[in-house]
């Protein structure tokens, strides 16, 4: 006599994607529009309106592979995850200082002729965003495959979870460096 196993309720994991998906979409807007605004009706120069783009990108990736870390926290049964998550806060934050370094030399002196002095910072805010996304992307591959069930159709949609977290880690760390 076999005995069925029950597939895992995806209820309340469908829900709370969901939910993130449509707050996602609400703070992309608000953003899009902040930007909009921003280079349209202000009347900063082209070089500081560059420069406070880069900013606010080291801030929103801080934020993103924040959100990213929390999943694998909340997802995660490894007993030292908060190793993980430590390191990955730890190269997430790496870029912030360099990025703010570079703004503030950048917006004091006026021209890129010296931003030679400063390429540690550049290679910093690349390096740190490369190895975050490194350990994102490969976590999130790890984490994925002990999650597959044996049914083939979860398994399925596993692999292509899989494959996204490899996309989106390999795009970002190419874009990146």
């Amino acid at each position: 006599m076999s005995t069925l196993i029950a597939p895992p309720s995806l209820n309340p994991t469908l829900g709370t994607v969901f939910l993130a998906n449509i707050l996602a979409a609400i703070l992309y807007g608000i953003t899009s529009l902040q930007t909009y605004i921003y280079y349209r009706c202000n009347q900063d120069g082209k070089v500081l309106k560059a420069l406070a783009t880069v900013l606010i990108c080291a801030i929103s990736d801080f934020i993103v592979r924040g959100i990213f870390a929390y999943r694998i926290w909340r997802l995660s049964s490894f007993k030292f995850n908060w190793i993980l998550i430590l390191t990955l806060g730890f190269f997430s934050l790496v870029p912030i200082p360099p990025s703010i370094v570079l703004t503030v030399e950048c917006v004091l002196d006026r021209s890129f002729t010296q931003l030679f002095r400063f390429s540690w910072a550049i290679y910093t805010v690349s390096g740190g965003g490369l190895i975050a996304d490194i350990i994102l992307a490969s976590t999130l591959c790890v984490m994925l495959s002990k999650r597959r069930t044996g049914f083939k159709r979860t398994d399925s949609v596993i692999h292509t979870l899989r494959l996204y977290s490899i996309s989106t880690g390999a795009l970002t760390a190419y874009v990146s460096v």
